[in-house]
């Protein structure tokens, strides 16, 4: 689920969100002597998971962006392309679980809200822009090659078992938010979209601050980030490119709320975008060679972060534990014939 359709639905039903990019070639997280995530007990977890009458579709249309063509698969194969798209297949079983979780559920809000957006008929496309990634087999055999085999095993092991099993608040589907890489720190939507959803809020991701891929910078000339910044209506100039950039304000996860460029604010996902930056929690430092913005985390921070989700996986919690301390407040449910 991607920006796009979070800032749309914040702005025409007042509350909700969506999940983003994902990254393939994470390296494994190693354990580090951190404060550890502690796995709920048993009785808790299984308390979690309640139970209601079957009510979820047993297919779903996706709008296949590269031909416009919609094609309608059942749910499981769905979800199993979903996660083959949305996270590496390497990553832990725990954690896989937990992202088909979160795509299944995020596929239910679409379905509940598909006249907030325009998918031609479907009920959701597989653009990893406007809506969630979705990958067939053939598309996964290309991307894969001698690893398919093993990787659709993993994956199909873990949608297997879950599959049914969704994410509620107040009795609805939410929109799952999710990321790549965090600053080690989760953002709550209030504080990056401006609207409170009780169950998007800032959390830890311990896991995070061991990515190899938290920290990334891009060094930009004068002249380029001139031309970048025309992407950001209303950013004029001057002469003097020492007055372009001021100190953002930023959250205690980094995210920055607004920051003034030339002569106008912007939000940290505003210069994201137009600066194609790996996410919105960055510094801007004028050097003689021009700007170099310093950068944390992947994606839009919000909801669950998928690398500290392979790490509370390798620290012995389960998908609820993970799904649980992502999305507080939420309540599993598990469909039922």
């Amino acid at each position: 689920m991607k920006l796009y359709i979070i800032l749309t639905i914040l702005l025409t039903l007042g509350a909700a969100l969506t999940p983003f990019v994902s990254v393939f070639n994470h390296e494994k997280p190693q354990a580090v002597q951190t404060e550890q995530f502690e796995p709920e007990s048993e009785s808790a977890a299984e308390e979690a998971l309640e139970k209601e009458p079957d009510t979820s579709p047993a297919t779903i249309k996706v709008l296949r962006t590269g031909s416009g063509k919609i094609v309608e698969k059942e749910i499981f194969e769905y979800v199993k392309g979903a996660v083959a798209a949305e996270m590496p297949p390497t990553y832990e079983k725990e954690a896989l679980k937990a992202q088909a979780v979160a795509c299944y559920t995020y596929a239910l809000w679409l379905k509940e809200n598909s006249e907030s957006f325009d998918v031609s008929g479907a009920d959701v496309s597989d653009s990893p822009i406007y809506h969630q990634g979705f990958l067939d087999d053939d598309e996964l055999r290309d991307k894969w090659g001698e690893k398919f085999e093993e990787y659709m095993t993993a994956i199909s092991e873990a949608v297997s078992a879950v599959i049914g099993e969704y994410l509620e608040y107040n009795g609805e589907p939410i929109m799952a938010c999710y990321h790549s890489i965090s600053t080690g720190k989760t953002e709550s939507a209030e504080n990056a979209w401006g609207t409170d959803v009780p169950y998007l809020q800032s959390v830890r991701a311990d896991g995070d601050i061991l990515s190899p891929d938290i920290d990334s910078s891009i060094t930009l000339s004068d002249e380029q980030f001139r031309e970048a910044a025309q992407a950001l209506e209303g950013a004029e100039l001057s002469e003097n490119s020492k007055e372009w950039v001021k100190k953002p304000d930023a959250t205690d996860s980094g995210y920055v709320t607004k920051i003034s460029i030339g002569s106008k604010e912007f939000s940290g996902s505003d210069v994201r975008s137009a600066f194609s930056l790996k996410s919105p929690a960055f510094t801007i430092k004028k050097t003689e060679k021009g700007f170099l913005f310093s950068v944390k985390g992947y994606g839009h921070l919000v909801g669950m972060s998928q690398y500290s989700a392979d790490y509370m996986a390798r620290q012995g919690s389960d998908y609820k534990d993970i799904l649980l301390h992502f999305y507080k407040g939420a309540t599993l449910i598990k469909s039922q014939a």
